[in-house]
C-alpha cells in the first residue's frame, strides 16, 4: 500500500508538471528561453557559407557621406556599383517613405538593376492611406495549401502600412516586410516569415530575399498551416503563427561587412560581391538599429537579417519539440523518475537527482546542436518535483513508522535495537515471518500462595518491584520482552531483530536475572516482605514474528508456536526438578554450534521428558554458574509429564 500511494505522489507531480507546462507561466517561458540563449553562446560562432554580405552604413560612411539621411544619389552610386560587381541580389533595411527630388534617379537605378528588394512595414495602431499597388501585390504573393486555415486561425497583419515612395516601389523587383516580433523578454529569436494584407500573404524580406536566390518566384513559395513553408523541395519549419527559429550563427560581425564608402570608392574586390545577397542597412551605433538576440544583446538588425537567410539557405533550422510529443516526452519520462525513485532513500535520490539533471542538460545541448531544441527546464522540474514530492512523502512516512514503531517496540526492546528499527524497519517484519528464536519464560514459584498473604496493594507493590528489575535485566541482554501474563514474564531473542547467538544471550540472561533476584531477596528481607523465588524455562525454535491483533483495536508484536508453548512447559517444570533454570536440548544444539566461547555456566542433563502437548520426548537440562564450561548428558529413561 506505501508503495502505490508512494507511485501515486510521483506520478501527480508530474502531471501537475504537465499543467504547468500548458499554463506556461511568463517567468518559466523566460526561463526557457534563458537556457535557449545560453547554448547558443556555448556552441559558439559557426562557419558560413559567405552568401550573405552587409554593405554597412557604418561610422566610416557616415563620415565620408554626411549625416543621415543621405541624399538618394549615394544609393545611386551604390545600385550601379553593386550591379557592375554582379551582386546577385540588392536588399535594402532601408524604408525611403519620403519623397526626395532624386527618386527618378533612384528609381531607374532599382530598373537597370533589377534585382533590388524594397522593404515594406506593417503598422499596428496607427492608420496610413498607403497601399501595395495591385500588380505588386500580385507579383508578391505566396500562395496557400490550406486556406479554410487561415479564415479561423489567420495570421498577424494588418492593411495599414508603412512603404517606399511609389516611384521606388514600383522599380524595384520584389518587397518584403521587416516588421519584426521579439519574445515576451524583449529577445528577437524567431522570424515571421508571411503576414496578412487585404487577404494575401506577403512574404518577409528575408524570405524573399532567400527564395529569389534559389531562383523561386513568390507564387511557387507554398505555405502549408501549421507545418511550414514550401522552397520547392526544402520545407522550413514554422510554428502556428508562420514564425521561424532563426540560427545566430555567431554574435557581432559574423557575417562580412563592407562599408559602403569601400564600395563607392572602389575599393572592394569583385570576388567579395559577385553572385551574392548584398544587404544594405545600418550598423552604426548612432543609427539604433540594434536588436538583442540570443548571441548579442546589440546585433545590427541588418545582420540578424543575414543570419535568417543563411538559416534558409543553409537548410540548418533549429526546431521546437511540438508540444504533443513534448508532453509524451515528460509523462514517459516522469513514469521512469518515478519508477527509478520510489525504491530508493534520500541519499541514492540526491545523486541520481544530481546526475539526471547534468544528463538531461547536456542532451538538450547535444539535440541542439542537432537542430532540436528540446526545453530542459520541464524535464528539470518535473525531474525536481518527484524527487522532492517522493522525498517529503518518504520522510512523511518514515516519521510516522518511526512513531509506529516507537510505540510498538519502545516497552519491548531497549533504546538501541529501538533506534535500529527506525534506521531499518523492513527487518521488523510485522507482517509475520517465519524465523529461528529463543524464547524464556518465568514464573513466580508459589504465587497464588504469596498473594493470599498480602493485600493487593501489596502484591501490585511486589510485582511492580520485581518486573522493573527483571526487565531491566531482559534489556541489558537485548531481549524482546513480549508480554506479562499475571506474574509471569515471556522473552525472546532473534526477532525482530536478527542475533545470531540468541540462544547464549537467553542464558547469560535468565542467569543475570536469578543474581538480580537475590539482591531483590535481600532488600524485601530488611524490608520485612516475602521471599519471592522464580522458575526459568528456555527453548529455541521456529515460530511465527508479527505484529498481531485487531488492525483497529489492539496490536502487539509477539512470536507464536509450538516452540513457544514447549518453553513455557519449560517453566513449569522447575517445579519437579530442584533447576531455576531448565533449557531443552534445542537452545543446546545451537548454542554450541553458533559458538565455541562458552563460559561462565555449564549444562547439567536432567532428564529425556514428555510433555503435555507434545508426542516426542525432549532432553531438558539445568543451567548453573560455573567458570568452566560442559554438558553433562541427561539418563536415557523417559519421564512423562501430562501437566503443566
Amino acid at each position: 500500500m506505501k508503495n502505490k500511494k508512494q507511485l501515486l505522489v510521483g506520478v501527480t507531480a508530474v502531471f501537475i508538471v504537465i499543467l504547468i507546462y500548458f499554463i506556461h507561466p511568463r517567468f518559466l517561458t523566460i526561463t526557457g528561453n534563458k537556457i535557449y540563449d545560453t547554448f547558443f553562446k556555448i556552441r559558439g560562432k559557426q562557419r558560413i557559407s559567405n552568401t550573405v554580405v552587409i554593405a554597412a552604413i557604418d561610422e566610416k560612411s557616415i563620415k565620408r557621406f554626411g549625416r543621415w539621411p543621405w541624399s538618394r544619389t549615394v544609393f545611386v552610386k551604390l545600385v550601379k556599383q553593386l550591379k557592375g560587381l554582379k551582386a546577385k541580389e540588392i536588399v535594402f533595411d532601408v524604408i525611403f517613405s519620403e519623397k526626395e527630388k532624386n527618386d527618378s534617379k533612384l528609381a531607374e537605378a532599382f530598373k537597370k538593376a533589377g534585382n533590388v528588394i524594397l522593404p515594406i512595414v506593417f503598422l499596428h495602431g496607427k492608420k496610413s492611406k498607403n497601399t501595395i499597388p495591385k500588380k505588386i501585390l500580385q507579383n508578391n504573393t505566396l500562395s496557400v495549401d490550406n486556406p479554410d486555415y487561415f479564415y479561423k486561425h489567420p495570421p498577424p497583419g494588418s492593411n495599414s502600412l508603412l512603404l517606399p515612395v511609389k516611384q521606388l516601389l514600383e522599380s524595384c523587383a520584389h518587397i518584403g516586410f521587416i516588421n519584426i516580433f521579439p519574445d515576451i523578454d524583449g529577445v528577437v529569436r524567431k522570424e515571421q516569415l508571411y503576414m496578412l494584407y487585404d487577404g494575401y500573404l506577403i512574404p518577409s524580406l528575408t524570405l524573399q530575399a532567400a527564395a529569389l536566390y534559389r531562383g523561386i518566384p513568390d507564387q511557387f513559395i507554398v505555405v502549408e498551416p501549421k507545418k511550414g513553408i514550401y522552397l520547392s523541395d526544402q520545407v522550413i519549419p514554422t510554428d502556428n503563427n508562420g514564425r521561424m527559429m532563426i540560427n545566430y550563427f555567431g554574435a557581432n560581425r559574423t557575417f562580412s561587412y563592407i562599408s559602403i564608402a569601400d564600395i563607392i570608392d572602389k575599393k572592394v574586390n569583385k570576388s567579395q560581391i559577385k553572385d551574392k545577397i548584398v544587404l544594405v542597412g545600418a550598423t552604426a551605433v548612432g543609427l539604433y538599429d540594434l536588436r538583442v538576440t540570443p548571441t548579442s544583446t546589440a546585433l545590427p538588425g541588418i545582420e540578424k537579417h543575414a543570419n535568417t537567410i543563411e538559416t534558409i539557405l543553409e537548410g540548418k533550422f533549429i526546431k521546437i519539440l511540438s508540444p504533443p510529443y513534448y508532453v509524451l516526452l515528460l509523462f514517459l519520462s516522469g513514469i521512469i523518475i518515478v519508477l527509478i525513485f520510489s525504491p530508493l532513500k534520500a541519499t541514492s535520490s540526491t545523486v541520481i537527482l544530481i546526475f539526471s539533471s547534468i544528463l538531461i542538460f547536456i542532451a538538450s545541448y547535444f539535440y541542439f546542436r542537432k537542430g532540436l531544441f528540446i526545453n530542459p527546464l520541464y524535464p528539470f522540474l518535473e525531474l525536481s518535483g518527484v524527487f522532492v514530492s517522493m522525498t517529503i512523502y518518504n520522510f512523511a512516512m518514515e516519521e510516522k513508522q518511526s512513531r509506529f514503531i516507537k510505540k510498538l517496540f519502545a516497552s519491548y526492546v531497549n533504546k538501541e535495537i529501538v533506534e535500529m528499527l527506525i534506521k531499518n524497519p523492513e527487518i521488523a517484519a510485522l507482517e509475520g515471518k517465519k524465523r529461528e528464536v529463543t524464547i524464556l519464560f518465568s514464573d513466580i514459584k508459589g504465587f497464588t500462595t504469596l498473594s493470599e498473604q498480602l493485600s493487593p496493594e501489596e502484591v501490585v507493590s511486589l510485582l511492580n518491584e520485581y518486573f522493573k528489575e527483571m526487565v531491566d535485566v531482559v534489556f541489558e541482554f537485548h531481549g524482546t520482552l513480549d508480554k506479562f501474563i499475571g506474574d509471569a514474564i515471556m522473552v525472546f531473542w532473534n526477532a525482530p531483530v536478527e542475533q545470531s547467538n540468541h540462544a547464549l544471550l537467553s542464558i547469560q540472561c535468565a542467569l543475570n536475572m536469578q543474581k538480580r533476584l537475590k539482591q531483590l531477596q535481600e532488600k524485601l528481607k530488611q524490608n520485612n516482605k516475602p521471599i519471592i523465588e522464580i522458575g526459568i524455562g528456555i527453548n529455541s525454535g521456529e515460530a511465527v514474528a508479527g505484529n498481531i491483533g485487531g488492525t483497529d483495536k489492539k496490536m502487539e508484536y509477539t512470536v507464536i508456536g509450538d516452540s513457544v508453548n514447549l518453553a513455557s512447559r519449560l517453566e513449569g517444570l522447575t517445579r519437579k526438578f530442584d533447576c531455576s533454570i531448565i533449557v531443552s536440548e534445542y537452545v543446546v544444539k545451537h548454542l554450541t554450534s553458533t559458538t565455541d566461547n562458552l563460559k561462565g555456566f555449564c549444562l547439567e542433563g536432567l532428564a529425556v521428558v514428555k510433555v503435555k502437548g507434545k508426542t516426542k520426548p525432549v532432553k531438558i537440562y539445568c543451567v548453573k554458574e560455573n567458570k568452566e564450561f560442559y554438558i553433562k548428558e541427561p539418563p536415557e529413561d523417559i519421564v512423562a509429564f501430562k501437566d503443566k
